[in-house]
């Protein structure tokens, strides 16, 4: 994907002051290092996933070893359920977030990044608390740069069509 934002660079930036404006809002982390596909980021997300579990009931700032204990323990017993979200949920109609738990969330989560929607899986994952969000931190940020990325390369290919400078 950035190899087309570079392509797209010289033949569109001059002059084309949208085009200047999507390119300058490109992440310097993503301009220089590129970002992670998402079948890199889908594999990521199941261990972040897996460890999350592990520590739901660990506050951010640690705890005591048995605490830890009591939250692997728990991660073992609690069953992924074969339909995560509501039909309600799905359909948009009114729900209260602040009722999910950490697996709650989790399972939301992965619903959304099995099915490559990996805003909806980012948004679900901004809700974790305590030391499973802390673990998720790293996938959040590189999910939002791939995402951020991808919205870049949509406009300047939409504005390519558009202009007339895209043959296909």
């Amino acid at each position: 994907m950035l190899g087309k934002l570079r392509g797209m660079d010289a033949a569109l930036a001059e002059g084309d002051d949208l085009v200047a404006a999507v390119l300058e809002s490109v992440p310097k982390e993503a301009q220089e290092r590129g970002v992670y596909p998402e079948d890199a980021l889908r594999e990521r997300f199941l261990n972040v996933e897996r460890v999350a579990r592990r520590l739901a009931l660990v506050p951010e700032e640690g705890a005591g070893l048995p605490i830890y204990f009591l939250s692997y323990l728990q991660s073992l017993f609690i069953l992924r359920p074969d339909n995560p979200i509501s039909k309600d949920e799905l359909e948009n109609k009114p729900f209260d977030y602040s009722k999910l738990d950490t697996y709650d969330i989790l399972n939301r989560a992965r619903y959304h990044v099995d099915r490559s929607d990996f805003l909806q899986a980012l948004k679900y994952m901004n809700l974790l608390q305590g030391a499973s969000r802390k673990i998720a931190g790293e996938w959040m940020k590189e999910a939002r740069l791939m995402l951020e990325t991808q919205q870049a390369a949509n406009t300047l290919m939409a504005h390519a069509a558009a202009s007339g400078l895209l043959y296909l």
